[in-house]
């Protein structure tokens, strides 16, 4: 859909073919390293509850949406300080809804703090190499 933007400021599709490649990649990544590191999740975590939607797998590091949360915010904000878009508070905003989704994966008991770490690395790591090698 975003071929459809016409008039885009340079840049744009730059940021939206990174944020694609970056979130396919973040998927495989993930994919591959939770069965590699069986890293059960927190013995306080709820399991299944009733009206939940909680992922099937069974493992907790890295934490996908650190993983996905961080590979994002470091893709918009590589592109506000080399293109100057998205706008400054979009920026912020988006910095500010990583930490808010990091802190809930270990608030509710899903991760442990350091799958949360790691996997914010492991996103920011993606995002150097996505932003280095395909822009």
């Amino acid at each position: 859909g975003f071929f459809l933007v016409k008039d885009a400021r340079p840049g744009f599709y730059a940021l939206m073919g990174n944020l694609f490649v970056g979130l396919s990649t973040d998927l495989l990544i993930v994919v591959v390293i939770k069965p590699l590191a069986r890293r059960k999740r927190p013995h306080y975590n709820p399991g299944k509850t009733e009206l939940s939607l909680q992922s099937v797998d069974k493992f907790s590091f890295p934490s996908g949406h650190a993983t996905r949360c961080a590979m994002v915010t470091a893709l918009v904000l590589h592109s506000y300080l080399v293109y100057k878009i998205p706008p400054e508070a979009l920026v912020w905003a988006t910095i500010l809804w990583a930490i808010t989704v990091m802190e809930s994966r270990v608030m509710l008991g899903r991760h442990h703090v350091l799958d949360v770490v790691g996997g914010s690395l492991l996103g920011s790591l993606n995002a150097v190499f996505v932003s280095r090698f395909l822009s």
